[in-house]
């Protein structure tokens, strides 16, 4: 019997595939098994039975549900597959809730649901075939609430249950005085424990770890414990079709281990899709790329100031030499001409950075003298300014 662990790992979808393509292979080949042979009658009364109408729930993942392309999913699926292929069944799927195919097998809608597990109440519409998988059950809370050691301890607070599945009939039965709260799909029950509208949930690891993933609620809820109780899944069968039940457990028998372990492998291991809540992003990213800009304009407005400051600066300084120049040429009161000229040049040329420089008087009055200044950078900041360099005196 295959035990199926809980947790769920991210798997590449190349491994998926070929797990599928092994497990078709296995299922032809098994038809033609040494080891598992039908005599004549068996042959004739399965030859003679039409369609055999399966139930299959919507989402009970990844045990059972209906995939994207409306066919039969998960486990229970891949056994099914398998089953029909040895003893040449011929399946046509229908879909719903779990409650709405116990209401249609009970009316002779439906003539197998291929994954239930054994209770009581059960037995008086449905004949089992040997379980084919065990399921812990567990209690899952959120991660704020207190140990619970054992299901009586769930007295004092809401307990979550799936409507009508097995655990559901036991708790009434051994724990009559627990409140529960049934939920059509074990899904609704995860986001009620969630959102705090029950305290408390029992259903199975697996398909409780399955949406716990997929809703990213690990940090909020979590496995407080397991319980005494396990799901036993098996094949359920209308009455009618009783003697469908021990050539059903045959078959099952001789589904090899590695068989099965493909099987719990491939759908334990279920990928799982995350949609990206797009209104969300946008909220958050907004306020981030507003505040980046802002940090960038911050930072161009303060280059910007920093480098008209260092003109400024440099200006300054500038008008400082050029002050204490004209200061200086100013006090040469006794001087002569050709010593005011050479110390003008001079000033003119540390002022101007020139490596050298020269002067002239171009007028026949001789009150105009004209100083050049071989610098690139002052011959520039003439051009730019248009400012000649004449010097009256």
């Amino acid at each position: 019997m295959a035990s199926l662990t809980t947790g769920y790992k991210k798997k590449a979808h190349v491994k998926k595939y070929l797990i599928s393509v092994l497990l078709i292979l296995w299922a032809y080949n098994s038809v033609f098994a040494a080891n598992f042979e039908l005599n004549i009658k068996e042959k004739q009364w399965l030859d003679k039975l039409p369609p055999l109408r399966v139930g299959v729930s919507n989402s009970w993942l990844p045990i059972n549900f209906k995939g994207d392309d409306a066919t039969h999913q998960g486990i229970a699926s891949d056994y099914m597959k398998l089953v029909s292929k040895k003893l040449g069944l011929t399946l046509k799927s229908t879909f719903g809730t779990w409650q709405e195919l116990q209401s249609k097998i009970k009316a002779g809608e439906i003539d197998l649901l291929p994954s239930v597990a054994f209770s009581k109440e059960k037995v008086a519409y449905l004949d089992f075939t040997e379980a084919y998988l065990d399921m812990p059950t567990i209690i899952a809370t959120r991660i704020d609430a207190p140990h619970y050691p054992h299901i009586d301890n769930l007295k004092e607070v809401i307990v979550g249950v799936g409507e009508n599945f097995a655990i559901h009939a036991r708790l009434k039965q051994d724990y009559p005085e627990i409140n529960t709260r049934g939920y059509t799909t074990i899904e609704d029950a995860v986001l009620a424990l969630d959102s705090g509208e029950i305290d408390a949930l029992v259903t199975n690891a697996t398909v409780y770890t399955y949406f716990q993933n997929k809703h990213r609620l690990k940090t909020s809820i979590h496995i407080n414990n397991t319980t005494q109780y396990t799901d036993k899944i098996a094949i359920g069968v209308r009455h009618e079709l009783a003697p469908l039940v021990p050539l059903l457990n045959r078959a099952l028998a001789d589904i090899s281990d590695d068989e099965r372990d493909l099987i719990v492998d491939k759908w334990a291991n279920l990928n799982i899709r995350h949609h990206i809540d797009w209104t969300l992003a946008w909220q958050l990213a907004l306020p981030v790329a507003i505040f980046v800009l802002l940090i960038f304009y911050s930072n161009r407005k303060m280059s910007a100031e920093i480098v008209k400051r260092k003109e400024y600066e440099e200006k300054i300084v500038s008008q400082q030499k050029q002050l204490l120049a004209l200061w200086g040429i100013s006090s040469m009161l006794d001087a002569s001409i050709k010593e005011i000229c050479d110390r003008v040049l001079a000033e003119i040329v540390e002022l101007t950075e020139s490596p050298y420089g020269f002067y002239g008087f171009l007028d026949e009055h001789e009150d105009v003298m004209t100083i050049h200044s071989w610098s690139e950078q002052a011959m520039n900041e003439c051009v730019v300014h248009n400012q000649p360099l004449k010097f009256p005196i």
